[in-house]
C-alpha cells in the first residue's frame, strides 16, 4: 500500500506542476498581448496594424537595420570594414574557382570525345589539384563568417552596455517599465543571435551576387569570341 500511495503523490504532484506551467505560460501571453496592445493605444495604432508592422518589412524596420549597422560597423577603417572587405575577397575568390573547374570539365569531356588519354589524365589531375585551393577558400569563407559575427556581437555589446548599464537604465527598464519584457535575454541571446544572422546573411546574398556577375561576364566573353569567329578556343582565359 505504501508504494501505491507514493506513486499517487508523485503523479498528483507532476500534474500539479504541469497544470501550473501551462497557466504560467498562458498568463506571460496574456500579459505579452496587453502590453502590445498598451503600446499601440499609446501610439494610436489598433492592435492588428501594430502586429502586422512588427512582422512586415517596412520602412521603420530598414531605419533600425541602419542604425544597427552603423553600430556594428562604424567605419571604413574598422576591424569590421576589414573583415566584411576579406570575406568579400574569398567569396569572389570562389566563385573564379568555380567558373575555372566549370571550364576544366568542359576540357575533360573534349578530351573525352577526342580520345585524347594524355590529355585526360593531364586535366584530370589538374581538376582534382584544384580541390586544395577550394578546400581553403570554403575554411577561409567560414572561418572570417564567424569573426564578422564575433566582431559583430562585440561592437553591438558594448554598445548595449553603455546605454543599459549606466544610470540606473537597465533596472528602471526591468522593473519599473512593462513594455519591454525579457530585458536581459535581449542583451544577449538576442544580440547574440542577431550579429551571426547578420554574417550569414551577408555571406548568402553576396554569393549569389558574384556569380551572377561573374558568370555573366564570362557568358558575354563567349558571346564575343563565337561572333568574331574565334570559337571556344579564343575564349580569354579566367583570372585563374
Amino acid at each position: 500500500e505504501v508504494p501505491k500511495q507514493n506513486a499517487a503523490i508523485v503523479g498528483g504532484t507532476v500534474t500539479v506542476l504541469l497544470l501550473t506551467r501551462k497557466w504560467t505560460a498562458s498568463v506571460r501571453r496574456r500579459r505579452a498581448r496587453a502590453q502590445a496592445a498598451a503600446i499601440a493605444i499609446q501610439e494610436g495604432k489598433s492592435v492588428t496594424q501594430a502586429a502586422r508592422e512588427k512582422k512586415s518589412l517596412n520602412k521603420r524596420f530598414i531605419e533600425d537595420l541602419r542604425s544597427l549597422l552603423k553600430i556594428v560597423i562604424p567605419g571604413l577603417k574598422s576591424k569590421e570594414a576589414r573583415l566584411l572587405g576579406l570575406h568579400t575577397a574569398f567569396l569572389f575568390s570562389r566563385t573564379l574557382i568555380s567558373i575555372y573547374i566549370a571550364k576544366l570539365d568542359g576540357i575533360l569531356v573534349k578530351s573525352i570525345v577526342d580520345r585524347k588519354v594524355a590529355q585526360f589524365w593531364l586535366r584530370l589531375c589538374h581538376w582534382m589539384a584544384m580541390g586544395i585551393p577550394a578546400c581553403f577558400v570554403n575554411s577561409m569563407i567560414k572561418y572570417l563568417e564567424s569573426q564578422l559575427g564575433q566582431a559583430f556581437r562585440n561592437r553591438l555589446t558594448q554598445h548595449a552596455i553603455k546605454r543599459y548599464m549606466t544610470a540606473q537604465v537597465f533596472y528602471s527598464v526591468s522593473n519599473l517599465d512593462s513594455r519591454i519584457s525579457n530585458v536581459d535575454q535581449l542583451l544577449t541571446d538576442d544580440v547574440s543571435r542577431f550579429c551571426d544572422n547578420l554574417a550569414h546573411l551577408y555571406s548568402q546574398l553576396s554569393k549569389p551576387v558574384l556569380d551572377v556577375i561573374l558568370m555573366s561576364t564570362q557568358l558575354v566573353l563567349l558571346s564575343i569570341n563565337k561572333i568574331q569567329g574565334g570559337g571556344s578556343a579564343a575564349v580569354a582565359p579566367t583570372t585563374l
